[in-house]
């Protein structure tokens, strides 16, 4: 799914912008504002008591309502202890943050895995202090999938990638990517970083090695040779990824003493694995198998990476409306030509008002 961009002038104040909030925002615009003593910040008054308590730090992240049976809860912490019992000596684990596993249900299955990702994303980013409040309306409960596409709807209109091929979203089984991701937390306030890693090798041979790197530093700044052999907690947040018709969440990396890597993932697409099969006894690397994805099956052309970073000012959210990839890996010359075409004739058709409007006044001069 390439990025989207867009350099749309509408602000989140612009009237109809305001006009077009969807309806689970229409709440708060009507409401009072009031200050709250501890922060200083304007919120709602009825939004006001679960504002305050968010300064005594996040409140405990809750299912998804009625979807109880799709998630389990400290995924991660699951996994550290099954890596921990059943790897081999000299392996290396480095795992994110703990966040839940969401899986699709029967009736979701073709068409929800953005959806769920974002959901997991969201477990990790609401049990931090930082990120709480921003994420639905500092509740402590991952928003349903219809909460999602009514906030995505609003960063269109805000103007986060309003120039998409997607319609309207709500009430309706389609599929989303990277872009709307990105848009859904950019438009939150987080920080966020999309970069995208394009092939050069045949389809079904799998490579990608900068996108292995990539992963691998995410979770270790510090360098790949500082890290010694066992299972690390790293507290990092967990990834988006994002492939040609599906997408995951990768909550850590895995190498082998013979230096052959594995993500290790939480695909949502998953509907019967039980991680309880990992907390019992008899336990076996076999277990492992669904959350392992080899380097060399990373067999698509395209891959994407989501991953937030802090939370932005408003200045800098307003100037992250744009969504472009941080970073391009793997692109040919061409294709990087090409690229900067598409780039450069996005830039004068976002300009065409200054443009026309220097013609006019050049015409104006020369009368």
């Amino acid at each position: 799914v390439p990025t989207r961009s867009d350099a749309s002038d509408m602000s989140a104040s612009d009237p109809a912008v305001a006009a077009a909030r969807p309806a689970a925002h229409a709440g708060a615009m009507a409401s009072s504002f009031t200050e709250c003593s501890l922060c200083g910040d304007f919120v709602a008054e009825a939004d006001l008591a679960q504002h305050e308590r968010t300064h005594n730090g996040p409140l405990p992240v809750r299912p998804v309502p009625g979807e109880a049976a799709l998630c389990t809860a400290s995924a991660v912490t699951t996994l550290a202890a099954a890596f921990d019992a059943l790897g081999f000596a000299g392996d290396t684990v480095l795992l994110s943050g703990d966040c839940f596993f969401v899986r699709q249900s029967r009736e979701d299955a073709q068409w929800s895995c953005g959806y769920r990702n974002i959901q997991m994303m969201c477990s990790f980013l609401m049990a931090d202090r930082e990120y709480a409040p921003l994420l639905n309306r500092g509740t402590g409960t991952l928003p349903t999938i219809s909460e999602i596409q009514a906030d995505i709807e609003y960063a269109w209109a805000a103007g986060f990638d309003p120039r998409n091929d997607l319609g309207t979203l709500s009430g309706r089984t389609i599929w989303i990517g990277a872009p709307e991701a990105t848009s859904y937390f950019r438009s939150a306030g987080i920080r966020t970083h999309v970069i995208d890693f394009h092939s050069p090798v045949h389809e079904g041979e799998g490579d990608h090695a900068a996108l292995v790197r990539c992963v691998w530093h995410h979770f270790a700044p510090e360098g790949e040779g500082a890290v010694p052999p066992g299972v690390h907690r790293t507290g990092r947040p967990p990834l988006y990824f994002q492939h040609d018709g599906h997408s995951r969440t990768i909550v850590g990396i895995e190498r082998w003493a013979s230096g052959k890597y594995n993500l290790i993932i939480l695909n949502p697409g998953f509907r019967h694995v039980d991680m309880d099969a990992l907390r019992r006894t008899t336990r076996t690397t076999r277990d492992l198998y669904p959350y392992r994805l080899p380097q060399s099956s990373l067999f698509h052309r395209q891959y994407q990476l989501v991953f937030p970073d802090g939370v932005m000012s408003d200045s800098e959210r307003l100037a992250s409306r744009k969504i472009r990839a941080l970073e391009s890996y793997g692109l040919t010359s061409e294709e990087r030509m090409e690229r900067a075409r598409h780039e450069l004739a996005e830039e004068l058709w976002e300009a065409r008002p200054v443009l026309f409007g220097l013609v006019v006044l050049l015409i104006l001069l020369l009368i």
